[in-house]
């Protein structure tokens, strides 16, 4: 009797943290606060950490790119893994860019006060193996206004922010 109970209270926490974690996945983080969370979730999981080293390689690396702005596209390298773009721009990605099946994270930046306005993602849906959306912000704004713009999230991607006013 008493392992069963201890077995239905291991359950139940196991079942409460695994919600709490679930919770979180659709929430839109700041990117060192996001990394963080994966690296606790990494290390209590006790699981490779390729997923993360990945992602800060897509993060800090130089990567394969393609560069879409004012309707202009440049490619840089085969493969690209990561396309670089504005808000205003991002209606056009999916007309412009060709090579979208290895596109694999989407960084959308705020340049200037204009640029503070609605990120429809749902504009990104023709990326299959898209994995991170990254709005890096080098305007003073706040977490609650980068968010508050963010339309259409996908499950099948993570979207974060940076705001690093004057970069």
């Amino acid at each position: 009797m008493k392992r069963l109970l201890l077995v239905l209270v291991l359950v139940c926490f196991c079942v409460q943290a695994k919600a709490q974690v679930s919770g979180n996945s659709g929430a839109i983080m700041e990117v060192s606060a996001y990394l963080s969370s994966i690296r606790s979730n990494t290390s209590m999981a006790r699981t490779s950490g390729s997923g993360i080293d990945h992602l800060e390689n897509l993060l800090n690396e130089v990567q394969p790119a393609v560069y879409l702005s004012s309707g202009q596209v440049k490619t840089f390298g085969d493969q690209p893994t990561a396309l670089y773009t504005d808000v205003s721009s991002l209606a056009d990605a999916n007309s412009l860019v060709s090579s979208k099946e290895s596109i694999e994270m989407v960084t959308i930046r705020m340049e200037r006060s204009a640029d503070l306005r609605t990120i429809d993602l749902s504009l990104l849906s023709s990326f299959p193996n898209l994995k991170y959306v990254y709005l890096l912000s080098t305007i003073e704004t706040t977490a609650n206004t980068l968010v508050s713009l963010v339309q259409n999230t996908d499950s099948r991607f993570v979207v974060f922010y940076k705001i690093s006013k004057g970069a």
